[in-house]
C-alpha cells in the first residue's frame, strides 16, 4: 500500500517451525507473510490474515497481537488503528496443545489520514461569525484557522497555505492568504471585485474564482498571488444573462469544469463545461446536464482525471453523481444524500457535505464515502454545523 513501510520476518519458537495441519501436527510452515484488507490509516479498521506465497490462508489457528499495544486496538484478525507511526503486527501460529510453534511479524507505519480545511460559525454551536477550521479526515486534529471578526468562507489549501475569502464591513469579498499551522493572514486582493469560491491550480501557480461583483457571475483567473486577474476565456459566450459556478481544476491543470446556465431567456438550469484554460474564447464544451436534467452543479475532479463527481436535482433532492469525461457516460452515485460541496482527496475519496438527514433535518455536517462504495457515508466530527469542505494538499 502506498507510503507504508513493511518489513517481515519468520521468528522460530524452540527447536522447529511447524504447525498443525490436516491430518498432520508437524507438517513445516510455508513461507508466510501477513496481509490487510482495509487502510493502514490512524482509525481506519483492517482485517488481517496470514497467507502464503499464493495468497492461501496459511493455519486456522492464528493469535494477533500489536507492539506498542496502545497503538491498536485488536479483536481476533480485525485491527483498528489508534495512533499514527510505526507498528508492529504479530501472528502467532498456534498448535494444537495451545503452544506457539511460530510467529510472523510485518512492521507497518500507520499514516495520519487526510486533511481537510472547511469553513463554519465561530462557536460550531450556531452563532457568531465563520472561520476557516481544519480538521483530519477522523475528526482528529480539529483546529481553527482564522480568527478575525471578519466573515471568512471557502477555503483552498495547498503547500501548507489557504486562500478564503473575507468578507468586508460593506460588503466586499477579497481573497486572504494564511499558514494552515497558524500565522499572519496576508490580503491577496484590493480591489473593487467581489471575489469567491477560490480553487488552487494543481502547480499552485494559479487560483480560479467566482467574479460576484454583478448580478450574473462569471469564473475568473489569477495568479496565486493575487494578480493579474482575467477571465476564464472558454467560458465567454454573447449571452447577457450567463450565469456561472464554482470551478474545478482538472488533476494536470490544463482544464476548468465548471457550472453554467447559458439560455439566453435565463430560464435553464447549469450544465457543466469543460474548457482548456488556454483555451479560445467560447470552446467550452458540454460535459452533463441539459433540458430535463435538473440543476447540475459543484464539480470536483477525479484525481485520475478519469471522472468529475458533482450535485445534481435530476431525480429529485440533491445526489451526488459521477461523470466519465471521456465517454460522458453518467452514474448516479447517492440516493436520498441531500449532499452538496463535494471535493474529492488526493486518494480518491470523496468528502462531501450533507445538508439534510433522512428525516428532512437540516444539518451540515461532512461526511465521506469511497466512490467504488458509495452506499456506505462515514461522519467527520467536527463539533457541530461545517461546509466547503476542501483537501489541504501537499
Amino acid at each position: 500500500m502506498t507510503g507504508v513501510a513493511a518489513r517481515w520476518r519468520i521468528l522460530l519458537v524452540g527447536t522447529q517451525l511447524s504447525l498443525a495441519c490436516a491430518g498432520d501436527a508437524t507438517a513445516p510452515v510455508p513461507p508466510s507473510r501477513i496481509v490487510f484488507a482495509g487502510r493502514v490509516e490512524r482509525s481506519a479498521l483492517v482485517v488481517a490474515s496470514l497467507v502464503d506465497s499464493a495468497g492461501a490462508a496459511v493455519g486456522s489457528a492464528v493469535t494477533w497481537s500489536v507492539s506498542p499495544a496502545t497503538a491498536a486496538e485488536v479483536r481476533r484478525d480485525t485491527i483498528v488503528w489508534r495512533d499514527t507511526g510505526p507498528v508492529t503486527v504479530s501472528a502467532s501460529v498456534m498448535a494444537p496443545d495451545g503452544a506457539t510453534r511460530a510467529r510472523v511479524e510485518r512492521v507497518v507505519t500507520v499514516a495520519r489520514p487526510p486533511r481537510l480545511v472547511f469553513w463554519a460559525l465561530r462557536s460550531i454551536s450556531g452563532t457568531g461569525n465563520r472561520d476557516i477550521w481544519t480538521v483530519d479526515l477522523d475528526g482528529g486534529g480539529l483546529r481553527r484557522v482564522t480568527t478575525d471578526a471578519a466573515d471568512e468562507r471557502w477555503p483552498t489549501a495547498r503547500n501548507g497555505q489557504v486562500v478564503f475569502v473575507r468578507f468586508g464591513p460593506s460588503g466586499t469579498a477579497d481573497l486572504w492568504r494564511t499558514p494552515l499551522d497558524g500565522g499572519t493572514a496576508v490580503r491577496l486582493t484590493t480591489d473593487a471585485t467581489r471575489e469567491e469560491s477560490p480553487r488552487w491550480s494543481p502547480d499552485g501557480s494559479q487560483l480560479a474564482w467566482v467574479d460576484a461583483t454583478q448580478l450574473f457571475f462569471r469564473v475568473w483567473l489569477r495568479n496565486a498571488d493575487g494578480t493579474q486577474p482575467r477571465r476564464f476565456a472558454p467560458a465567454d459566450v454573447p449571452i447577457a444573462s450567463l450565469v456561472e459556478g464554482v470551478p474545478a481544476w482538472s488533476p494536470d491543470g490544463a482544464r476548468l469544469v465548471f457550472p453554467a446556465q447559458r439560455d439566453t431567456a435565463g430560464g435553464s438550469a447549469p450544465t457543466l463545461w469543460i474548457g482548456a484554460v488556454n483555451g479560445a474564447g467560447g470552446s467550452a464544451t458540454p460535459l452533463a446536464g441539459g433540458p430535463g436534467l435538473g440543476v447540475n452543479t459543484q464539480p470536483t475532479w477525479s484525481p485520475d482525471g478519469a471522472h468529475v463527481v458533482f450535485v445534481s436535482t435530476r431525480d429529485g433532492p440533491a445526489d451526488l453523481y459521477r461523470v466519465q469525461v471521456t465517454t460522458r457516460t453518467t452514474a448516479r452515485l447517492t440516493t436520498g444524500c441531500r449532499c452538496g460541496e463535494p471535493a474529492f482527496l488526493g486518494d480518491g475519496r470523496l468528502v462531501f457535505v450533507q445538508f439534510a438527514d433522512s428525516a428532512g433535518t437540516t444539518t451540515r455536517r461532512l461526511r465521506w464515502l469511497d466512490p467504488a462504495a458509495p452506499s456506505v457515508t462515514y461522519p467527520i466530527a467536527t463539533g457541530g454545523d461545517a461546509e466547503g469542505p476542501q483537501p489541504a494538499l501537499p
